[in-house]
C-alpha cells in the first residue's frame, strides 16, 4: 500500500517544533515499519526553501516551496503545488494532517484520502485580537468546516473535535489517539523535589500568566519549588508584548531565580526534563489533545491542567493528575501543592498515567489502527 502523508514535518528530524510535527514524525515512522506500507511525506517548506527531498529517519519527506502570494492566492497556489507533487508520487491513498491546505491538497489530488483533524483552528483564531485576525478567523472557519464535511474517512484524535464538528461530519469516523514515540515510554523517572515543568509555546492561548500566578502561591507553601519552561516564543499572530508581560511579572514577584526558560528542546533533552520533573503543569485556555500531555503520560509524569477542550479525555482527575477551571490560578496552585506535598500520591498518579499511555498511545499500536482506516478507505473507494 503506497501512502503519502501530507502535513507539517520538521525542518530537520531532530528539531521537532510542535505537536503536529511530533505526530507526523512518530506516526510516519511507525507506519513505515509495517510490512505492507510504503510511505512518503509531502510538506510545505515554511522556512522558505526550494523544492527538495530528504530522508527523515526512515521516511522520504518532499518539501514543497511555500507560495509568497497574498493570502488566499497563496493558499490556492500551495494546494496546487502539493497536489501536483502528490500526483507525481502516485499513491494508493493520501493521509492529510489538519483540515487546512494539506486536506485541500489531498482532496484536490484525486486519490482516496483520509483526514486527521488536529486542533480546531477557527477557535484558536477567535482568541487572537484585531480586525485582521477576525477576518482570518472567518476564512479559516469556512475552510475548516468545508474540509471536515468533505472528508469521507476521518480520524478524530479527541471527542472534543467530533463534538464541535458533529453536525457537519458525514465521514466514517474513527477515534485514534495521537502516537507517542517509544523513547518517552523508556524514560527513567528520577524526580527532583518540587520541580515543575511547562512544555509549549509562550503565547497568550497557553495563559502562562495564570501559571506564574499559581507558582507564586506554590512558592509560599513550597519555598524550594522551581518552574522550568520549555518552548519558544510568539508568532506574528499574537500580541508582541506578551513575553514582556511575563518577564515583568517574574521580576515583580521575585521569581527570577526560580523560573528557568529552557527554549526549544529536541526529544532527547525533553525526555531528560520529563525524567527529573515532579509534575507537569498546563494552564491553557484552549487545547485539543496536547502532545506534551501524551508524552508526559508515557514518561510517567503526573499532570495538573486546566479543564479545556479535550484535556478531560486525557487527564483523569485525582487518578493520573488533576484538572481545574481555566484561569483559576488559586485552584491550579492548590492542586500542584497537594501533589508536591504527597510523594506517594505523586508516584501513584505518575504510574497510572503511564499505564493509560501504554493502553492507548504507543506509536506502533496507533499505526496499526491507522492502517485499518486506510484499508477501509481503499475498500470503499474500489
Amino acid at each position: 500500500m503506497r501512502v503519502v502523508m501530507a502535513g507539517d514535518f520538521p525542518r530537520k528530524p531532530d528539531e521537532i517544533g510542535g505537536g503536529v510535527e511530533a505526530v507526523t514524525t512518530y506516526l510516519a515512522n511507525a507506519l513505515q515499519a509495517l510490512p505492507d506500507i510504503e510511505l512518503e511525506a509531502v510538506t510545505l517548506d515554511r522556512w522558505g526553501g526550494a523544492a527538495r527531498s530528504e530522508m527523515q529517519r526512515d521516511v522520504m519527506v518532499h518539501f514543497v516551496p511555500l507560495s509568497r502570494r497574498p493570502s488566499r492566492l497563496s493558499n490556492r497556489q500551495n494546494v496546487h503545488r502539493m497536489s501536483d507533487r502528490i500526483r507525481a508520487l502516485a499513491p494508493d491513498l493520501v493521509h492529510a494532517q489538519v483540515a487546512n491546505q494539506y486536506a485541500a491538497a489531498a482532496k484536490h489530488s484525486g486519490f482516496p484520502w483520509v483526514l486527521t483533524a488536529h486542533g480546531i483552528r477557527h477557535l484558536e483564531m477567535a482568541l487572537r485580537p484585531g480586525l485582521l485576525n477576525r477576518y482570518r478567523g472567518a476564512m479559516i472557519r469556512r475552510e475548516e468546516f468545508h474540509l471536515m464535511a468533505a472528508a469521507q474517512h476521518l480520524i478524530s484524535i479527541s471527542p472534543f473535535i467530533t463534538d464541535v464538528f458533529n453536525a457537519h461530519i458525514s465521514a466514517t469516523t474513527t477515534q485514534i489517539d495521537n502516537p507517542v514515540d517509544g523513547a518517552f515510554f523508556d524514560a527513567s523517572r528520577n524526580a527532583q523535589d518540587a520541580s515543575l515543568l511547562y512544555v509549549g509555546r509562550l503565547i497568550p492561548r497557553k495563559d502562562i500568566l495564570t501559571l506564574l500566578k499559581a507558582f507564586v502561591m506554590v512558592k509560599e507553601q513550597v519555598p524550594e519549588a522551581e518552574l522550568r519552561l520549555a518552548g519558544e516564543g510568539i508568532t506574528g499572530l499574537e500580541p508582541t508584548g506578551y513575553p514582556a508581560q511575563m518577564m515583568r511579572f517574574i521580576e515583580q514577584h521575585g521569581l527570577t531565580e526560580a523560573v528557568t526558560f529552557l527554549g526549544q528542546l529536541d526529544d532527547a533533552a525533553l525526555i531528560a526534563e520529563y525524567e527529573k520533573c515532579s509534575l507537569m503543569v498546563v494552564s491553557s485556555i484552549l487545547e485539543t489533545a496536547p502532545m506534551v500531555i501524551l508524552q508526559a503520560m508515557a514518561a510517567g509524569v503526573p499532570v495538573v491542567s486546566t479543564d479545556v477542550g479535550g484535556i478531560r479525555y486525557l487527564v483523569e482527575h485525582d487518578s493520573s493528575g488533576a484538572i481545574v477551571a481555566a484561569g483559576d490560578a488559586a485552584a491550579l496552585g492548590r492542586e500542584v501543592v497537594a501533589i508536591l506535598k504527597d510523594p506517594e500520591k505523586c508516584l501513584r498518579f505518575g504510574q497510572h498515567a503511564r499505564r493509560l499511555a501504554e493502553s492507548r498511545l504507543r506509536a506502533s499500536d496507533v499505526a496499526a489502527r491507522t492502517r485499518d482506516v486506510y484499508v477501509a478507505a481503499l475498500q470503499s473507494a474500489s
